[in-house]
């Protein structure tokens, strides 16, 4: 006999596997029925909702931050832009995803590996927009790491946040239109 106050767990449908590294985030269209994982590896992987089965993935230059997926089916996502010089992802990415699953993370071995050489410590950061196929639109580079990022309902514009109470406003072509900057006092 089960009580009304009691919550139960959703059965788990799938494990979502692919990354190499810890991820950091995620986006969902239901609509569209993908789920968009990504991570500190420098990949976004691409599966299915209804049945989990892996559609693709996109490499980037450096560790994936935020992640949104417009209702037009375009990815945005704010990473880390590490030069060529120093671009050292965990592995490179093959077409099927490793046995790894999407929610694990490394095994503790004493030294925490991030996936990139961190001998750099002059990191720039990119906003990208892809299709959900995973063709790269636009990418532009982007002076301040960002802690947030939403869509208007619409989908025209992006509204991001960042450190020291940073707000910009980009249209859905990843152009700046408002930026507004606070100062301490």
């Amino acid at each position: 006999e089960r009580k009304m106050h009691e919550a139960t767990a959703p059965a788990k449908r799938f494990v979502l596997c692919g990354h190499d590294g810890p991820v950091t985030c995620l986006a969902v269209n239901e609509d569209l029925d993908v789920v968009v994982s990504g991570s500190e590896d420098h990949s976004c992987i691409i599966h299915n909702i209804s049945d989990g089965g892996y559609l693709r993935s996109i490499l980037l230059r450096g560790p994936v931050h935020l992640l949104l997926l417009s209702c037009h089916g375009h990815l945005f996502v704010f990473s880390s832009l590490i030069s060529d010089d120093f671009y050292r992802p965990f592995s490179s990415l093959s077409s099927t995803p490793s046995s790894s699953s999407l929610f694990s993370t490394p095994a503790s071995s004493g030294s925490q590996t991030t996936g990139m050489d961190t001998r750099h410590t002059d990191l720039r950061y990119q906003l990208t927009k892809h299709s959900v196929n995973g063709t790269q639109l636009r990418r532009v580079v982007v002076e301040n790491r960002l802690a947030a990022m939403i869509m208007t309902g619409d989908g025209k514009f992006i509204v991001v946040g960042g450190p020291a109470g940073y707000i910009g406003v980009r249209n859905s072509n990843l152009d700046l239109v408002y930026a507004y900057h606070t100062f301490s006092a």
